[in-house]
This record gives structure tokens, C-alpha cells and sequence, in this order.
């Protein structure tokens, strides 16, 4: 018998189990991100979990974010579906939105921002987002946005703030 079977037949096996409803609505009330929460319960407890066992727990005790993410509805109007979110235009657009509302966008992130927007300029092109397509997003010229429903697509404008 090799050593890490001696070890793995005495050693007391961990439980992995994720907090409480009481312990996530405590470390919600401190604020914590879900890593940290993750963190403090493997501390304070005899169990052991992750941030996403956290995540999915904090989701079935319908506890709201204690940081939510912004939306940015009205430059991404679309409900995007999972496997476009990693998309370039999706990123794009969530970055365009951020400078839009304020917000720092520096970097290697304000140089692919700002090669996007000119390259959207150059075709005066709008976003067209069909979530039920393999693409998702679709560049289509501006003056051929008048056979679209106004909710499938968004000009954004590379001169706003």
C-alpha cells in the first residue's frame, strides 16, 4: 500500500458544504464578495466550499448581489444569451458603456475599444443582436436598419463619452 492510500483511509474526509441562509444573509450584511464569503465559512466552519458553490447558493436563497453588476440597458438592450456574452461586440458594447456612463476604461481594453469603435465608424455600421443565432451579433450598414425592428439592433455613436 503506497503512502497516499494510507493517508486517504485514515484521513477523516472534509465535507464540502456551502453556508447557511444565516451565514450568507451575515456575510451579505458585511458586504463580502462571494470569494470572501467562501473564505470566511471554510474558516468558521469544520466544511470547506468555493465561490461558486457560494454563488449558487446565495441564488437558491434568493439573496440579492451585495455589489450588482450594472446592466447598461440602454446600450445593450438585448437579453444576451450565455454563449454570446464572451462575444467581442458584447464586450465591446459593455466597455462603450461603461465610458458612456463615466467610468474608466484604460489599458489594453481602451486601445481594442477604441480600434472597434473607429472600424464601426469606417462602416457606419450598427449592432444587430439575433440570440438565436450561432454568431449573436451582426454588423449591418446604418441605412439598412429601416427593415429592422427597432429592438434588434443599437447605433452606438464612437463620439459619445
Amino acid at each position: 500500500m503506497t503512502l497516499q492510500e494510507q493517508h486517504q483511509r485514515t484521513a477523516p474526509a472534509v465535507e464540502s458544504r456551502a453556508p447557511d441562509r444565516a451565514a450568507l444573509l451575515r456575510y451579505a450584511a458585511e458586504g463580502l464578495t462571494q470569494q470572501q464569503m467562501a473564505e470566511r465559512w471554510t474558516k468558521e466552519s469544520p466544511y470547506r466550499t468555493t465561490r461558486s458553490a457560494v454563488a449558487m447558493a446565495l441564488k437558491r436563497e434568493e439573496i440579492p448581489p451585495v455589489r450588482p453588476r450594472p446592466r447598461y440597458e440602454e446600450e445593450i438592450p438585448w437579453r444576451v444569451a450565455e454563449r454570446h456574452q464572451r462575444r467581442t461586440d458584447a464586450q465591446m458594447l459593455r466597455l462603450w458603456a461603461r465610458r458612456k456612463h463615466g467610468k474608466q476604461v484604460v489599458g489594453d481594453e481602451a486601445l481594442r475599444l477604441n480600434r472597434w469603435l473607429s472600424r464601426l465608424e469606417e462602416q457606419d455600421a450598427v449592432i444587430v443582436y439575433v440570440s438565436d443565432t450561432e454568431e449573436g451579433f451582426f454588423w449591418i450598414a446604418r441605412d439598412r436598419t429601416g427593415d429592422l425592428d427597432a429592438k434588434r439592433w443599437i447605433w452606438v455613436d464612437p463620439r459619445a463619452n
